[in-house]
């Protein structure tokens, strides 16, 4: 009888236990499940990025009269990150223009009246870079704040 008795009592103590061990590893739980979420997102973006500028930097070199310009490659990359990009409404996506263009040598090559960059040999490097704001979501209310996620391509002219 006394063992039941004791029994019943410590069955009595624990009761809610769970509950309270549960609602204090639940905000934990939660951080790291949007965590991974998000660093997901972060890696993703980060990969579209440096596709978008890979795609631009390919229409770029390749041989055509006339060549592309500045704009016309800043458009490519654009419209590559507005289709692609999982940004949320956040996020601020920036491609330097002029475009940097260099010889085999890494010196700059000159600007027309246009200000595109005057190219036509083989062999002729075009640089295209971008950097983007990525804004966190769910990490920037532990403090996170907003990361750069910079992209280069450089490809020789076909």
């Amino acid at each position: 009888m006394l063992k039941e008795l004791k029994k019943d009592v410590l069955l009595k103590s624990q009761e809610g236990a769970t509950l309270v061990e549960f609602a204090i590893i639940l905000p934990l739980l939660l951080l790291l499940i949007f965590g991974i979420i998000e660093f997901g997102l972060f890696l993703f973006n980060r990969h579209v990025i440096t596709n978008a500028v890979r795609e631009a930097a390919r229409a770029g070199i390749v041989v055509r009269i006339p060549r592309l310009s500045n704009e016309e490659i800043e458009t490519i990359a654009r419209n590559y990150c507005e289709q692609y990009l999982v940004t949320f409404g956040a996020g601020t996506l920036n491609i330097p223009l002029p475009l940097l263009r260099e010889d085999e040598s890494g010196n700059p090559l000159g600007v027309d009246e246009d200000g595109n960059a005057i190219l036509g040999r083989f062999g002729d490097i075009l640089i295209v870079r971008a950097t983007y704001q990525y804004d966190w979501l769910f990490l920037s209310t532990i403090g996170m704040g907003p990361t750069t996620i910079h992209a280069i391509a450089r490809m020789r002219m076909e």
